[in-house]
């Protein structure tokens, strides 16, 4: 996995997200940090929404779609790596 592009984003607890390769600034709610910490930490798609469905009480279909249109959207302004498709993300 391309660790090197989580290196470069600074992501507080209340949500607020620095990226440092760029000068953007951003604001996520909490589920969108939540799913990004988890993205940093190493762990897929299908790791995220398992606990995302557990700490929000939605089904876990819902809870990965969700994270994977977030994920997808993260991608398209490319703050994280394109790796991470299809939870096939290798942990180093």
């Amino acid at each position: 996995m391309n660790r090197k592009r989580y290196e470069s984003l600074a992501l507080s607890e209340n949500g607020f997200l620095f990226d440092t390769e760029t000068g953007f600034t951003y604001t996520l709610n909490e589920t969108g940090r939540d799913i990004l910490q988890n993205l940093i930490k190493g762990e897929g798609p299908q790791e995220i929404a398992v606990k995302l469905a557990e700490i929000y009480d939605v089904p876990e279909e819902t809870a990965l779609n969700d994270s994977t249109l977030f994920i997808n959207y993260l991608k398209t302004i490319n703050l994280v790596p394109h790796e991470e498709d299809n939870g096939t993300a290798k942990h180093e």
